[in-house]
């Protein structure tokens, strides 16, 4: 994180750390999978040479220090210091003997100074503000504030700088959110994965600090705090860590090299039902027999683990054993019976979530999985045996052999009386609706309800069309106050702009006064509303769900890489939706995201090829643009070529473009337009981030195992001098997020040929008119060709987000059909019409017939897509779409 956050940070510290011992080289050690911190890294270094704060003569004081930044080749052993300083001397990364210390002999057998980044990073203002103010924080032996890395089962894991000495518990409980709905702390890891894990009673002892740590047998470490709820096996995840530990061993001390391997063995054969008790005597024996005995101290960092888990979590080892089974999962398994069917859950689950997992229906409104239980609705009842009355489902925990059932009268006639509550004073104006299709009140009615309704009096009446704020609109009547949008901004955006007010049947949502539902989440408000009380300005009325078809994609609105659904018919796309991924953006998306449906619809598109020379415009089919464009890349010396790419495109798109052009083109003239330069790195601690597009990450990955290296100052330079004559630019799909384009189109415009590979109709003739315009001195007019692209939901492949978990997504639909992918508008530019390639050449349309055709034929599809978009001869009654089939 500093290294990502404050490269400046550090560097500053080892400067003045220099300075301080005379010292005229330093180095920045960096773990080589980390491509983004060395990314960072290598900017800041440039950066601070051109302040003058590294090189020559610093800042005219005739100190002279300079600074490197080395990427490793990925091995946990260099974070000991001699195994670093054998890898940064070329050698394998493997400990030296000591004595000599690295003090007195280093690197190249010079005196050296090895230090973490945390530290030096805290140079700065240990000088700055002095020792004494630094030592205000923490406590008397352990000094000054920390970082700690919070991860496992907690609700917010992340990056938490404390004071030494604050209390274990409360980075966990106060900082972290504390453990999930459910769930009790079991054990803590609380310095890496090599420091003795703590039970939850010690836990609630403990202060992070060197000394209070220590005193409990286990140690501060790297800062890393490993949380473990109970719904974690312990004999899994010190196999998790043995066999990290076996991989990792430099294979040079004897305890080590066969310790490691001996423990992961032992472990894993536990594991697979095959272990023995003696076994678990053994695992002890082994590690306590590796303490102490090797060069360095990983040896100890395997063994200490292995200690402390079978020590305090025996009894979980001796169940393995005794099994034969594979998971202890299934000690806590409790079994339960719903509507007859025998099914097992973890335990801590509630009886709602045993009816999701036996595929059993409930009614419900108010419980959903990603918000706090409220249990307002009361339509999950269900009868328990053995207990005198009906209990709600979603907060009442499965126990062992408990036996539950919503199908009996009594349940079925209770449902049926709370929906008809619910449906009292509901209007019956589903025929305009929006939520007509989708909604909630009838799902669970067809499904728990059909009864004759009793109410004869009056409804009570409440607001209507209820203007919330920027995106949502309120029907106060179709509210069934679930309060599920009002959990919502309490507990996942963290505004709290939403409540209930009024008391008895006038309680009404809305928001706290001067106040509007103005949050970067507000719409998935929305989306949890199971009836149509919350409606999206953007998209009400706009069409019937029953008319639209739907798909999952990946947004690309930033490298969060959100999962969701789009939603289209002929007429175009409409909506989007989130679907539900853990690992990436749980059951929410920003509002942002939402609107990457729009620049997908064929009004902002570039629907066919242009091509402007001295006479003017003119438009051409996209292949007949592409091949013409391409022998102008053919006259061009490789020298003088270059490529613009944006993070728009997918890996698969990055690696045809780039390969192609290195290896058939002869030029590694490919330059990133990083987007939002100022914000890049910015995150607002929930989805959204400052790096606006879906696959940085990938394209980066592309760049590195190409060797590309080039400079946007380069870029700029070469167009200036007339050094670059022709440039390919490809992207970016939605323009919006681009602050820099009008700028960048005419810094594009100086190149003597401009081929603009872009889905977006983004008035780039217009801009080139103005340029050359305005450099009337010109002799003729540059040559600009611009090839229409398809987007995201047009193409399949895939975007690597910004934490490098690479996501695969399919083709949703067509839209503007005549349009290439990167690919093919490629294949076209540099290999043309007459090569092997291009001849059968076949794109998401159809095939590229260039055998016996002109050049300036279109693309001849084989067949249209059956979900192919199109506005020719609309009709507006025309659908007879089956919702959600694809």
């Amino acid at each position: 994180m500093m290294m990502e956050k404050a490269p400046h940070q550090l560097i500053e510290g080892m400067i003045i750390s220099a300075f301080a011992i005379g010292s005229k080289k330093s180095y920045i050690y960096v773990r080589g999978e980390y491509d983004f911190p060395i990314e960072c890294l290598r900017i800041a270094v440039k950066e601070a040479y051109a302040a003058g704060f590294l090189g020559k003569n610093i800042l005219g004081s005739g100190f002279d220090h300079d600074l490197d930044v080395y990427r490793g080749a990925g091995a946990y052993i260099c974070g000991e210091e001699t195994g670093m300083i054998s890898s940064l001397e070329g050698l394998k990364g493997q400990p030296k003997l000591k004595p000599p210390f690295p003090a007195v002999q280093g690197y190249l057998r010079k005196p050296t100074i090895v230090n973490n980044v945390e530290t030096l990073a805290a140079v700065k203002y240990i000088i700055r503000d002095g020792a004494a103010a630094y030592r205000k924080h923490g406590t008397e032996k352990s000094p000054g504030s920390k970082l700690f890395s919070l991860s496992g089962n907690v609700q917010k894991p992340g990056n938490y700088e404390v004071p030494l000495g604050y209390p274990l518990m409360d980075l966990i409980m106060k900082e972290g959110g504390g453990i999930k709905a459910g769930r009790r702390l079991k054990a803590v890891i609380p310095g890496g994965s090599s420091a003795p894990v703590l039970t939850a009673d010690e836990v609630a002892k403990a202060n992070l600090d060197y000394e209070c740590l220590s005193a409990m047998g286990t140690m501060l470490g790297s800062g890393a705090v490993i949380v473990i709820d109970d719904s974690q096996c312990m004999v899994d995840m010190l196999g998790v860590l043995t066999h990290f530990y076996h991989h990792e061993s430099c294979g040079q001390c004897t305890p080590c090299r066969e310790g490691t391997g001996w423990l992961d063995k032992i472990v894993h054969s536990i594991l697979e039902g095959r272990g023995r008790l003696q076994d678990i005597d053994l695992l002890l024996k082994v590690a306590d027999n590796m303490k102490g005995r090797t060069i360095c101290a990983l040896s100890d960092a395997a063994a200490l683990p292995v200690l402390s888990f079978v020590q305090k979590f025996r009894d979980e080892f001796e169940f393995y054993v005794r099994e034969g089974v594979q998971r202890l999962e299934e000690r806590h398994m409790p079994k339960c019976t719903i509507n007859g069917k025998e099914t097992e859950v973890k335990e801590g689950s509630t009886i709602m979530e045993a009816f999701r997992k036996s595929g059993e229906s409930i009614a419900h409104y108010c419980y959903h999985p990603g918000l706090s239980v409220a249990g307002v609705c009361r339509l999950c009842i269900c009868e328990i045996e053995g207990n005198p009355r009906p209990q709600i489902a979603c907060n009442t925990a499965v126990t062992e052999g408990m036996k539950v059932s919503n199908k009996t009268e009594k349940v079925k006639d209770g449902a049926k009386w709370i929906l008809d509550f619910h449906l009292i004073n509901h209007p019956l104006d589903c025929p305009i609706c929006d939520q007509a299709g989708e909604c909630g009140l009838q799902e669970q009615y067809m499904e728990f309800g059909k009864y004759d309704p009793e109410m004869a009096e009056k409804k009570v009446k409440k607001h209507k069309v209820v203007d919330l704020g920027p995106s949502v609109v309120l029907d106060s009547e179709r509210c069934i106050l679930c309060s599920r949008c009002v959990r919502f901004t309490d507990e996942v955006s963290k505004t709290s702009e939403l409540g209930i007010f009024n008391r008895g049947d006038r309680s009404e949502v809305g928001t706290v006064e001067g106040r509007k539902l103005d949050n970067k989440y507000s719409l998935n408000t929305v989306d949890i509303c199971p009836v149509g009380a919350l409606t999206s300005k953007d998209f009400r009325f706009r069409q019937r769900v029953w008319y639209l078809k739907e798909a999952n994609t990946i947004c690309t609105g930033c490298s969060t890489g959100c999962n969701v659904k789009v939603y289209f018919n002929k007429e175009g796309l409409f909506r989007v939706k989130p679907v539900y991924n853990e690992q990436v953006n749980g059951y929410w998306m920003c509002d942002e995201g939402r609107d990457i449906y729009k620049f997908v619809n064929r009004k902002d598109r570039l629907l066919q090829g242009k091509k402007r020379t001295e006479n003017g415009w003119s438009d051409l089919s996209p292949k007949a643009v592409a091949l013409e464009a391409g022998l102008a890349i053919k006259k061009t010396p490789a020298g003088k070529i270059a490529i613009v790419v944006t993070g728009h495109a997918t890996v698969e798109e990055y690696e045809f473009l780039v390969k192609t052009f290195v290896d058939q083109v002869k030029t590694s003239r490919i330059y990133h337009w990083v987007n939002n330069k100022e914000t890049f790195e910015t995150f607002d601690g929930l989805l959204i981030r400052g790096d606006k597009n879906p696959n940085t990450k990938g394209l980066l990955k592309v760049f590195e195992k190409n060797n590309i290296q080039a400079a946007w100052k380069d870029l700029e330079s070469g167009l200036a001098s007339g050094e670059i004559e022709t440039l390919i630019v490809v992207g970016p799909e939605n323009c919006a997020l681009f602050p820099d384009l009008e700028k960048n189109k005419t810094l594009f415009g100086h190149a003597k040929n401009l081929i603009w590979l872009t889905s977006a109709d983004h008035s780039l003739n217009q801009a080139m008119d103005k340029l050359n315009k305005d450099n009337s001195e010109k002799d003729n007019l540059n040559n600009v060709w611009l090839i229409p692209m398809k987007t995201f939901v047009e193409k399949a492949g895939t975007f690597v987000n910004h934490n490098g978990l690479a996501q695969k997504f399919n083709k949703v639909t067509t839209v503007v059909r005549e349009a290439l992918t990167v690919i093919e508008a490629c294949q076209l530019l540099v290999f043309g019409e007459d090569s092997a390639v291009a001849s059968n050449l076949t794109t998401t349309s159809g095939t590229i017939r260039t055998n016996g055709v002109e050049k300036l034929d279109l693309f001849v599809e084989e067949a249209r897509p059956a979900d192919t978009v199109f506005l020719e001869h609309r009709k507006k009654n025309e659908f007879v779409f089956k919702k959600g089939s694809l």
